[in-house]
């Protein structure tokens, strides 16, 4: 299961066709399964040109806790 889901942040961590994009952040906006290459896509945006980059190469960035929900919920069980 990919934890790639749209509107979520991922890092690029591969490139076949433009390096210059590994290690950029970007928002995933949609994916779709391209049959002549065997793979999923996602269509980014966050860089320019927006682009599809495919699955295999994004690491997804999972968002931060809220610091002051967190200690609610631990006054709660105090």
């Amino acid at each position: 299961m990919s934890e790639l889901q749209p509107g979520g942040l991922a890092l690029i961590v591969g490139a076949v066709r433009l390096p210059e994009t590994i290690g950029k952040i970007v928002t995933l906006v949609a994916s779709e399964y391209n049959s002549f290459e065997g793979c999923d896509l996602w269509y980014v945006e966050g860089i320019e040109p927006c682009l599809f980059v495919r699955a295999h190469h994004l690491l997804p960035i999972k968002p931060e806790a809220d610091p002051l929900d967190v200690t609610n919920k631990e006054e709660l069980h105090a």
